[in-house]
């Protein structure tokens, strides 16, 4: 799993009030440094989820073959997307940045079940090809 942005300064670190946010939630991110979205990750990517709209937009068009395997994180695994992306903090206040993580939250809470439903199906496909290759 990687983290990158479409305008993101390569190296900058995390924030005062991204540290702080989640550091509530016990997470260390004073060793984080930003990374810029690249094709090459575009390409390896199995699975692309955007904060926004834009970003969104953005991975569609630089690497039209990734389209299929990129989401607004609001709307992935959702029955009925709404298009309503989660706005970028960045800058804003430390109650801009608890929103931010509160909405991701849910959004995990929806994603992660999909992804691991789609990894075991991934492992047992494979599985079933190994066995078939030792007969």
């Amino acid at each position: 799993m990687e983290s990158a942005g479409v305008v993101a300064v390569p190296g900058s670190p995390a924030t005062r009030n991204a540290q702080e946010v989640a550091r509530v939630v016990g997470l260390d991110l004073s060793a984080y440094r930003a990374h810029r979205l690249d094709d090459p990750l575009l390409a390896t990517s199995d699975l692309i989820l955007t904060m926004d709209s834009y970003e969104l937009e953005v991975v569609r068009q630089r690497v039209p073959g990734a389209a299929d395997r990129a989401s607004l994180v609001t709307d992935f695994a959702r029955e009925k997307p709404t298009g309503e992306g989660i706005p970028d903090p960045f800058g804003g206040s430390l109650e801009a940045y608890e929103e931010c993580l509160r909405r991701l939250e849910e959004c995990v809470s929806r994603i992660l079940p999909a992804v691991l439903r789609e990894a075991r199906a991934r492992g047992a496909a494979g599985a079933g090809r190994e066995e078939g290759r030792s007969s």
